[in-house]
């Protein structure tokens, strides 16, 4: 029951949205954009951890290859 309702209020946004001046949508695209490449990148710390688990599956390979090899 929610559906029809929830579809009904998507309409109303989406007829809002077609009156926003193209020039207003094409700014809050571009700064949406900007936002969204600023949060791809990592963190020190993110990269950190990354080769941390990297060191860890590494010293796992070399044990496993070397009890496949007796």
């Amino acid at each position: 029951m929610a559906k029809p309702a929830l579809k009904e209020r998507i309409r109303e946004r989406a007829n809002e949205l077609s009156h926003v001046p193209e020039q207003l949508r094409g700014a809050w695209d571009k700064v949406v954009g900007q936002i969204r490449n600023a949060l791809t990148f990592a963190t020190r710390e993110d990269l950190e951890k990354v080769m941390a688990r990297l060191d860890a599956i590494e010293t796992r390979l070399d044990k496993l290859a070397k009890t496949k090899k007796k």
